[in-house]
């Protein structure tokens, strides 16, 4: 009977254990996320052993057909990843044909949503047969845009600059369509804002010549012209989109509605550097309020009124911006972008709101104030406590229409001194969360009051105390109320840290903080709203007014 010889016993073992390693290995090689192949620690270091290492070039990766979002600063690529799916999406790809994307194995891949949140970072390795390099990886739950540009600091960046704009967004990767890749116009905007470090930026989608370009982007109106707003000084970047949400929602109630901006988040790389998290706003302009030829715009940029000579000068001269001494913008006709345009129209509403004339007189002008229209702003600014849009911040809109007087109505813009947010001197940019300013206990801020409003109010009391009662119970009975609010706040909330992108932000930003917490602001709403219900029920809404 033959036996096997001891050597031969262990011979077999050595073979089968070779053999499993090497079953591990390729199963491990098989298994990839995001396109790259999962392997582990030992296996990591063995690809690095033999290769020579490079650093990373931004420009050499791709996730979903676009080159991948880089931090230089922590070398570090971003990719977008929606927060609804289930499990990873897309894929990581290499420009170079013979090279093969690893990601160190790591426990967070299996907790996705967790990983995300936290901001987990994972570990890329990229190699070909004779160099490797690599780069950290993080996944973002928002969409992410890039600007790169030819940085001059010598260059006035409140003017146009061409640049390559990039738009990365998971949910429209999962609908099977390609993210966003072309040129644009961008600029920094902003009066206060310009003397930050976190810019907002007006940009214009265009083609290599400059020709205008329009593109949907995040389920917004397609459009060329859009706005990226810092939200700098608001911690919980939660206030503007809540509250363009609820002027709109009240619109929604109108028969003439004169709606207002919608925003989505998203995150910002400009030239290889995080900048943060922002609003992706559409403008509040023609298409938005659907004007003709006929109709003018004007946005009163500050609290002064303008004499009536420095208007006739303005019209005299063509002038669109007028300016103070300093150069400080006190109003603009922000439409028509052209000829014909004039100043006339806003001189008589002007007077009315000075208590020069009277609403009688601007109809025998040939001029309606839509009373619905300043209605629904004055109580939206008691709702939210607007504070800084009692005159400056307004847009005043006149349409002109056949065989009917021209129209003038009004609409909300600048919503960051809003839900208790308040400027204190304490800064050059810092503002504070004031629980007091929800009720009468602070005086200041507890009931701002839309000048035009109140030039109406002191025309015809008892007409305007009506028409703002009545406002008040068509807002309360179509559920326009603080849980609608709050809803708004916590969905807004959830997605900024679900995503990483508020811890993100305030990393970037410390000296703002980061006020993931909603649940004093939620409070805050509530006192708020119970306050000016309150007055509202016993008739009482304008008893604050003009003290």
């Amino acid at each position: 009977m033959y036996r096997s010889h001891p050597f031969h016993f262990l011979t077999h073992i050595v073979i089968a254990l070779s053999a499993l390693l090497l079953l591990g290995f390729a199963v491990s090689a098989r298994h990839s996320v995001l396109g790259a192949r999962v392997i582990g620690q030992a296996q990591y270091d063995a690809v690095k052993e033999s290769r020579k290492e490079e650093s990373f070039n931004p420009t050499t990766l791709s996730f979903s057909h676009m080159q991948t979002a880089y931090s230089a600063a922590d070398n570090t690529v971003f990719i977008s990843q929606s927060l609804s799916a289930n499990d990873w999406e897309g894929s990581i790809i290499p420009s170079g044909a013979d090279s093969t994307v690893y990601i160190l194995n790591d426990s967070a891949l299996k907790n996705r949503s967790e990983a995300i949140a936290e901001g987990h970072i994972f570990h890329l390795l990229i190699a070909d047969d004779k160099n490797y390099t690599e780069v950290n990886l993080v996944a973002s739950g928002l969409p992410i845009i890039c600007i790169d540009y030819d940085y001059d600091e010598n260059a006035d960046y409140t003017q146009d600059h061409m640049a390559r704009f990039r738009l990365m967004d998971a949910s429209r990767t999962s609908r099977n369509k390609d993210s966003l890749d072309l040129c644009c116009q961008f600029h920094w905007r902003g009066a206060t804002a310009m003397e930050w470090d976190k810019k907002s930026y007006r940009i214009s989608l265009c083609d290599e010549n400059g020709k205008p370009v329009k593109r949907n982007l995040l389920n917004m109106r397609k459009d060329e012209d859009w706005i990226l707003n810092a939200m700098y000084t608001d911690s919980s970047k939660v206030r503007e989109k809540t509250v363009y949400q609820f002027w709109n929602a009240t619109q929604n109630l109108e028969e003439n509605p004169m709606p207002s901006a919608d925003m989505e988040y998203v995150e910002l790389f400009v030239n290889n550097e995080y900048e943060g998290l922002y609003g992706l706003m559409t403008r509040v302009d023609r298409k938005t309020m659907e004007l003709n030829s006929h109709d003018l715009v004007y946005k009163i940029d500050s609290d002064d009124f303008i004499s009536d000579d420095d208007l006739k000068a303005a019209d005299a001269a063509g002038t669109k911006v007028i300016t103070d001494d300093d150069g400080g913008k006190l109003a603009e006709i922000r439409y028509p972008k052209n000829n014909p345009m004039t100043w006339k129209p806003f001189m008589y509403f002007q007077s009315f709101v000075e208590g020069e004339r009277s609403i009688q007189d601007l109809e025998k002008m040939g001029y309606n104030i839509d009373l619905d229209s300043l209605a629904d702003y004055q109580l939206f600014l008691l709702y939210t406590m607007t504070v800084d849009n009692d005159w400056k911040n307004n847009l005043v809109i006149i349409k002109n229409r056949e065989k009917t007087k021209a129209a003038v109505s009004f609409n909300a813009w600048d919503l960051d001194y809003t839900l208790g947010d308040v400027w204190t001197d304490e800064n050059s940019f810092s503002k504070k969360f004031s629980e007091e300013s929800a009720g009468i206990t602070d005086e200041e801020y507890y009931m701002p009051e839309s000048a035009s409003f109140m030039a109406a109010l002191a025309d015809d009391p008892q007409e305007m105390e009506g028409i703002l009662e009545a406002k008040a119970g068509l807002w309360q009975k179509n559920g326009l109320n603080a849980d609608y609010l709050c809803g708004m706040i916590e969905k807004a909330n959830a997605q900024i840290t679900s995503s990483g992108a508020l811890r993100r932000d305030a990393q970037r930003w410390p000296e703002v903080g980061d006020s993931g917490d909603v649940s004093s602001l939620e409070q805050w709403v509530r006192m708020r709203f119970a306050a000016i219900d309150q007055l509202a029920s016993e008739n009482k809404l304008t008893e604050g007014l003009g003290q």
